[in-house]
C-alpha cells in the first residue's frame, strides 16, 4: 500500500515553481523496509517521489501517471537513523534536486519532466507484507 498527500495552502496561494521543502519523520512500527518521504512537483497526478526507509536505502522516482521511472535508484546512506527522528530536505530548483537527510547532502539529481508543482508526503509498505505506523511533524516549504 502507497499513500501521499499536499497540503491546502492559505488564501489559495498556489506552490512556486522552485522550493525547498522539508520534514521531521519518524517510523513507530512496521519493517525497516516501509519508506516514507516526501512528493515533489506534484501536477495532475504526476509527480517525484523522495522516498527513504529505515534499513538506510532512499531513492527519487518519477510517477508519470502510468509508470514509475527511476531517476535516482534505490542508493544506501549512512544519513538515516533507524527507527529515530529523521529530518528529510529537498530542493527542486530548475531541473536540479538536492536530496538531504539529517542535513546531508546525499544527491544531487537532474530532471526537467515536471517543473512546478505541489509538495507534500508520502508513505508505503508496497516492499513489505507487514503494516507500518509513521509519524510527520514540522513539514516547511520555503521559496527562494
Amino acid at each position: 500500500m502507497s499513500r501521499w498527500c499536499t497540503p491546502d495552502l492559505s488564501g489559495g496561494q498556489a506552490f512556486p515553481a522552485d522550493y525547498m521543502v522539508s520534514v521531521e519523520v519518524q517510523r513507530l512500527s512496521g519493517p525497516e523496509s516501509a519508506a516514507y518521504g516526501l512528493v515533489l512537483r506534484h501536477t495532475e497526478g504526476s509527480y517525484y517521489l523522495f522516498s527513504v526507509r529505515d534499513d538506510g536505502y532512499f531513492l527519487l522516482s518519477l510517477w508519470d501517471g502510468a509508470a514509475w521511472q527511476p531517476i535516482v535508484d534505490w542508493t544506501q546512506t549512512m544519513a538515516v537513523k533507524e527507527g529515530e527522528v529523521n529530518r528529510l530536505s529537498a530542493r527542486a530548483e530548475g531541473a536540479s534536486f538536492e536530496l538531504y537527510i539529517n542535513d546531508a547532502l546525499v544527491h544531487q539529481a537532474q530532471s526537467d519532466l515536471l517543473r512546478e508543482g505541489e509538495a507534500g508526503l508520502s508513505i508505503s509498505t508496497a516492499a513489505t507484507d507487514s503494516p507500518a505506523v509513521f509519524q510527520f511533524d514540522n513539514f516547511s516549504v520555503w521559496a527562494p
